[in-house]
């Protein structure tokens, strides 16, 4: 049952510490390689370890204390985890840091973890002859532990009982399977009460400074925070990942905070009275309100991944049932694969920042999906986070390649003009299903950025993790 229950252990306390790090490093490719390599790493630095011990010492006092040290260490990474991830992020290099807070955090309690399953392995051999039988029922048993783990975290634990709630439960566990293999009880009760008194004093913190919401969903950790503009006006932030805020709405009004929404206005000047819109990425449903307000007539499908999101955005961001908006809970490429529509426009606002990209919306493939779902003069508006030129302009140019090679017009806006062009800023793509429409009259004063041809993106190969990195 020890080595059942702690290959359990050690997928959860993997998956809960890509929550751990998402709010702070972001949740994409290069965070999830640091975190999976630094625990494959430290638990076979364990399995040798836990061999080494096994072979010079052979008693169960040693296993319970493994099991009970093994405990103490995640309760331990969930009391270190706030201030060490908040260690400064070194610009561009996400890949430095997030290895580094991984090893800190995650590397010693996998090494203990680790050396479980070869020290109980030797306490239960007793001669050569089933030796070979009784190794793989034990690595078998540790393995559908971590397939239970798995499942049991990734489905329900996580989303039920939250990231540090289900760090500390685990933790329980492992100090309470030590209790009948430790010769003096009293130490696994005592590392018990350690760790049920340090749940409740982080239980008992105050909240951070304007902190409204911090809950897991089966998607991601979301955050929600009270702020003001820059005069002063108080709203609502959500905040699910680095660098940012992903939503946001005011108090007292529904006009729109951030300007790379009102940069989707610009389709009123192409497309007089849109009928039929799609949007994939709903976060805090700012856009589909102010898009209503202004087409009355029309019908908008927001298609938002996380369904908690929409009663989020009731709770905070002032979102109201309306009968014109139909909402999909599901990711927005399965969306296009079933071939909706027809649509007068699509909204692509699922890019919250530039280390979590959801490639597959950015591919060819998708963007053909994007063009059958829409009318023959149909339009596209996408918002992109990215750099015109230096770090992060490699992701733009294979961004506008790709939908260069599905429609025949493109064109490329900075949000904020007056912004410089190497910094990192939301960036307003047009693409034009028909070669015939014109290019609207109100962005005549707007340049269009000229972007390089390069290579487009595709299902096969679409880093982009790695072009958002570079120039």
């Amino acid at each position: 049952m020890s080595v059942f229950l702690s290959g359990a252990v050690v997928m959860t306390f993997e998956l809960v510490g890509s929550r751990l790090l998402a709010p702070f490093l972001g949740s994409g490719l290069v965070v999830w390689t640091s975190l999976i390599g630094v625990v494959l790493g430290a638990l076979s630095l364990g399995y040798w370890l836990g061999g080494v011990l096994a072979d010079s010492r052979r008693d169960s006092d040693s296993l319970g204390l493994l099991l009970m040290g093994s405990g103490l260490m995640i309760a331990l990474t969930s009391l270190l985890s706030e201030p060490i991830r908040a260690w400064g992020l070194p610009a561009g290099r996400v890949e430095v840091h997030s290895l580094l807070v991984s090893v800190v955090l995650f590397a010693p309690a996998s090494v203990l973890l680790g050396c479980i399953s070869p020290y109980a392995t030797r306490l239960g051999i007793s001669g050569l002859k089933e030796a070979g039988r009784h190794i793989g029922t034990v690595y078998a048993v540790s393995t559908a532990g971590s397939i239970l783990g798995t499942f049991a975290a990734g489905f329900f634990l996580i989303p039920w009982l939250g990231s540090t709630r289900l760090l500390y439960l685990v933790a329980g566990v492992q100090v309470l399977l030590a209790l009948p293999f430790c010769a003096r009880r009293w130490m696994p009760l005592l590392a018990l009460a350690l760790v049920l008194a340090a749940l409740t004093w982080q239980d008992s913190r105050s909240p951070e400074p304007g902190l409204l919401l911090d809950i897991d969903t089966p998607y991601s950790r979301v955050r929600v925070v009270r702020s003001h503009d820059g005069q002063g006006r108080p709203l609502n932030l959500l905040v699910d990942s680095p660098g940012g805020a992903q939503a946001a709405s005011y108090l007292d009004s529904d006009e729109l905070v951030f300007d790379c929404l009102r940069a989707f206005r610009l389709v009123n000047h192409i497309l007089p009275k849109p009928r039929r819109a799609l949007l994939i990425g709903g976060g805090g449903f700012a856009w589909p309100k102010d898009f209503l307000g202004w087409n009355p007539w029309s019908q908008m499908d927001v298609v938002e991944i996380d369904p908690t999101m929409e009663e989020v955005a009731r709770q905070f961001f002032r979102h109201r049932p309306d009968p014109r908006v139909r909402v999909f809970h599901e990711d927005g490429r399965v969306f296009l694969n079933r071939r909706p529509g027809p649509y007068d426009v699509v909204f692509l606002d699922a890019f919250g920042t530039s280390d979590a990209i959801p490639f597959q919306l950015t591919t060819v493939e998708a963007l053909h999906r994007v063009s059958e779902a829409l009318v023959p003069r149909g339009v596209v508006l996408a918002n992109l986070l990215g750099a015109p030129e230096g770090q992060g302009a490699a992701f733009i140019r294979r961004q506008v390649a790709s939908y260069r090679q599905v429609f025949p017009r493109v064109f490329l806006f900075q949000v904020d003009p007056g912004l410089d062009k190497t910094s990192l800023q939301n960036l307003t793509l047009l693409a034009l299903k028909d070669a015939r429409t014109p290019f609207p009259q109100a962005a005549a004063n707007i340049q269009p950025l000229r972007v390089r041809p390069d290579r487009p993106l595709t299902d096969d190969h679409a880093p982009v993790e790695w072009l958002a990195r570079h120039r």
